[in-house]
């Protein structure tokens, strides 16, 4: 690790001294800004400050400021192992936010506010169990052809198939996505899944469970727990989805052993604030 002393010169920081250094230490090493926010407008700032991040103690809770859309193909952003990251743009941004690429497999906690994320149909996004969080300020984009700007395709709670989870957490305050699975793709959560829909989130598929597809994984063994307060579900199911069948029509690969406990709106809220199209199924 090469460490920038108050001086400018460049000395080495041994990995036990960046996880034993204070907060005002790691500054001095140029690895945490002042106010824990890293301004980035290019790919090579933008690399820096994920690098950086990434050398911070567990539980760190950081926010990346976009000044410039980043082309980040080569890249794209999926958080960082043990970090909490907030992304949005500076205040020069268009309303919509300045762009950013979304990775596939999240590596940590993700907070999306001000930005305009780039996404597509064939690649959906994998929480991985980390929190997977939406403000009112990530807008509501658009598709071309295959790629979606501003939009998700698909967006799982849990892991990719085969990749377990003990546990999900969503919370959706804004955006839209077309299909929101509260658990995993062709894999198991073996704890509970907990699922947030307020503020302007526009779901058009919503699924509590996982969704079984090639395989007959796509279980939830614990609860499914929604919580709506304000926002858009076109399509809602407690449960999972089911695809695969086997010889046997199993149709047990996307059910939630636990509990199904929903929860709409609020005391005192506005009519409408929450608009719901709901089936009864909760067994996938």
């Amino acid at each position: 690790v090469k460490a920038e002393a108050d001086d400018g010169m460049t000395s080495d920081a041994t990995p036990s001294q960046v996880t034993n250094a204070t907060p005002s230490e790691l500054m001095k090493m140029n690895l945490l800004s002042e106010d824990g926010v890293y301004e980035v407008g290019s790919l090579d700032e933008y690399e820096e400050a994920i690098e950086k991040i990434a050398k911070l103690e567990d539980g760190s809770e950081v926010t990346l400021l976009l000044t410039a859309n980043i082309s980040n193909t080569s890249n794209r952003f999926a958080g960082v192992s043990g970090k909490r990251i907030t992304v949005t743009s500076d205040d020069t941004a268009p309303d919509e936010g300045y762009r950013i690429e979304l990775g596939q497999e999240m590596e940590g906690d993700v907070i999306l506010d001000k930005v305009f994320i780039t996404t597509s149909e064939s690649r959906p996004i994998y929480a991985n169990g980390h929190l997977f969080m939406t403000t009112e300020n990530l807008p509501v984009g658009r598709t071309a052809g295959y790629s979606y700007y501003g939009r998700i395709s698909k967006l799982f709670g849990g892991g990719s198939k085969g990749n377990n989870v003990e546990s999900t957490n969503l919370v959706l305050n804004g955006g839209q996505i077309e299909n929101v699975y509260g658990g995993g793709h062709d894999s198991n959560v073996t704890g509970d899944v907990h699922i947030t829909l307020d503020g302007n989130a526009n779901a058009a598929n919503f699924y509590g469970g996982g969704l079984a597809e090639e395989t007959s994984n796509g279980k939830v063994l614990g609860d499914v727990i929604v919580e709506g307060q304000r926002g858009i579900l076109r399509s809602f199911l407690g449960g999972g989805n089911n695809q695969y069948i086997d010889a046997s029509r199993d149709r047990t690969p996307a059910e939630v052993k636990g509990d199904v406990i929903m929860t709409f709106g609020f005391e005192g809220a506005q009519e409408g604030s929450m608009i719901l199209a709901i089936s009864s199924d909760s067994g996938g």
